[in-house]
């Protein structure tokens, strides 16, 4: 990758008669061609100059600017510092050679602008719309880091075409003239007259925000959230690019991964290249049907991200797609397309494209096992409940309706008086591909248990050992509450049959639905369950005295099996048989 284009930033004193001030002022500029993104004046090039205060407004001592080729001393620029390009010079700029993508652009974010001082803007030519806007500082300030030309139009930058092109490099200073006409350096930059990139976003990632000990997954479901940083090795490199670069552009596949054709090759996809032959719309964006029949590529903004230096943490998603989105593109829950990420600098050309593979997030909880119940068997306990389906939750819960509009097998259900509106009811995930069954030895270790992670250990277990997030690892077997899992059936109801019991002793189970990205339901109810013992105990002796025999079953707290307990003992001996029958 070329190293981009190195700036010359003077921040000093004010005795040196060097403005600086508090605030931070650049000067950068770039060669590249006279279009922007598209295929328009591909074969024509010039030289990019922009400055400007990072914030703030210049001191108000500072009448005028000028801007100065070094290398013929020729003055290309002499302004008042607060002028603006009238509204004839502004429709003038708008109609030269590569400023027609621009133009549309800036048309369409004028016609979205919702600021009163805006808002007349839709009357009269592009020059009195844009000087319209130019009055709302916020709209003026961001319009100018994302168009070139409307930082030309505010006298914040120039389109140098009359340069010697057979030199290596250009030489230019800014000039801030004082009220007493006395002149100090703003800036100087040097512009190498060849093809620069600005460098490629890094640490490009979809972001999941629910921690991994939330299983329902709420904020993230069936939404993509993508994160990254800017380019830079080091500050100086990072704030450097940081002024190079006006914002970034998201392209995605139209068909899934498993759907292109072989000869699909992401790597190699250059996103400044393919746009370059491509014809912009009306609005200034790349003509979607070339960019589909062609490439099979789609524009994901509408607007071009911009982000800030507190923005670049990485945890945070910079861009959303919600689910309505989503579902308007026709993607599908646990798809996986190929997302393209591209800077464009401030000459509104592209960098080099980066790109992940995002799955399309299915976070969806399902329906909880349907009517769970026990029943006794030999040796064993039978877990049973009816499989997740919409049929058997309809069949179940008999005060409930379905909605239309089904998407991905996720249905939304309401009472049967109520109408089914955008919200309410409840959404349920049909997409169960197993079930997994937990038993308990008491009642006690069922208060609270939570296995979120899908590793068999309480959650509150874990986060006291720092393991929560370690999905695969096992603790130690006596805190595994996990049993089974059991695959989803066609059959109304599902069994489990648990031999791992022992006679004589209760159990409680807890079972959850599980879809295919792992997102599990809510726990069923606790289900208590009791193995008998079958077989016949010997006939205990007693001696008894009394008329009356009574006998009581006492549960013995050391291996919990049922004893006999008889009151009254005395010397005489009586046989007496007794059986426990279930």
């Amino acid at each position: 990758m070329k190293k981009i284009i190195t700036i010359i930033l003077l921040f000093i004193l004010t005795t040196l008669n060097i403005y600086s001030a508090d605030k931070q002022f650049y000067f950068i500029g770039k060669y590249g061609r006279l279009g922007s993104i598209s295929q328009e004046a591909n074969n024509q090039t010039g030289i990019y100059l922009r400055w400007d205060l990072i914030e703030g407004t210049l001191p108000i001592n500072i009448k005028e600017i000028k801007l100065i080729r070094v290398d013929d001393n020729k003055t290309l620029l002499d302004v008042n510092s607060s002028d603006k390009m009238s509204a004839k010079q502004i429709g003038d700029m708008f109609q030269s050679v590569g400023s027609q993508r621009r133009l549309f652009e800036i048309i369409n974010s004028i016609s979205k602008n919702d600021n009163p001082q805006c808002t007349n803007a839709n009357i009269g030519n592009i020059g009195t719309k844009v000087l319209s806007c130019l009055r709302d500082n916020y709209w003026s300030f961001l319009a100018s880091r994302v168009n070139f030309d409307i930082a030309r139009a505010r006298y914040r930058a120039y389109l140098d075409t009359s340069f010697n092109k057979s030199k290596l490099y250009i030489d230019y200073k800014l000039i801030g003239v004082k009220d007493n006409q006395s002149e100090i350096v703003l800036g100087k930059t040097r512009v190498e007259l060849k093809d620069t990139k600005v460098l490629s976003a890094k640490d490009f990632k979809q972001i999941i925000e629910s921690k991994c000990n939330d299983n329902r997954y709420a904020l993230d479901d069936y939404r993509v959230g993508l994160s990254w940083k800017n380019g830079g090795a080091n500050s100086t490199e990072f704030f450097a690019n940081g002024l190079m670069v006006s914002g970034y552009d998201l392209y995605y596949t139209t068909k899934p991964i498993k759907d292109l054709d072989a000869n699909f090759d992401a790597e190699h996809i250059d996103i400044m290249k393919i746009a370059s032959n491509i014809n912009h719309n009306s609005i200034g964006e790349l003509n979607p049907k070339e960019l589909k029949d062609k490439f099979l590529l789609a524009k994901a903004n509408e607007t071009l991200i911009t982000i800030g230096e507190k923005d670049t943490n990485g945890e945070k998603p910079l861009y959303l797609e919600s689910m309505q989105t989503l579902k308007d593109r026709g993607f599908k829950a646990n798809e996986t397309r190929y997302y393209f990420l591209v800077a464009r600098d401030f000459t509104g050309n592209y960098g080099d494209t980066i790109y992940i593979k995002v799955i399309i997030p299915d976070l969806l909880p399902p329906a909880k096992p349907i009517n769970p119940r026990a029943i006794e068997d030999n040796n064993k306990t039978t877990i049973l409940w009816d499989s997740v389906t919409p049929k058997n939750y309809l069949d179940y819960y008999t005060d409930m309706k379905a909605c239309p509009n089904r998407v991905n097998k996720r249905i939304r259900f309401v009472q049967k008086d109520e109408v089914c509106t955008n919200g309410n009811g409840v959404m349920l995930n049909f997409n169960v591909s197993k079930y997994f069954v937990y038993r308990f030895d008491n009642r006690k270790d069922i208060a609270g248990f939570e296995d979120k992670n899908l590793n068999g250990i309480s959650d509150v277990y874990e986060e006291l050992n720092s393991t929560t997030c370690k999905a695969k690892k096992r603790l130690h077997r006596v805190y595994n509450r996990l049993v089974a899992t059991v695959p989803q059936s066609n059959q109304k109801t599902i069994k489990f049959h648990d031999i791992g019991v022992t006679q004589g002793k209760e159990y409680w189970y807890k079972i959850v639905s599980v879809t295919d990205s792992n997102i599990t339901s809510h726990f069923t109810s606790p289900i208590h369950a009791f193995v008998p013992r079958r077989e016949l105990l010997d006939a205990p002796e007693f001696n008894v005295t009394t008329k009356k025999l009574v006998i009581e079953e006492k549960l013995n707290n050391n291996d919990n099996e049922l004893g006999y307990f008889l009151n009254n003992l005395t010397t005489k001996v009586k046989k007496v048989k007794f059986e426990y029958n279930t």
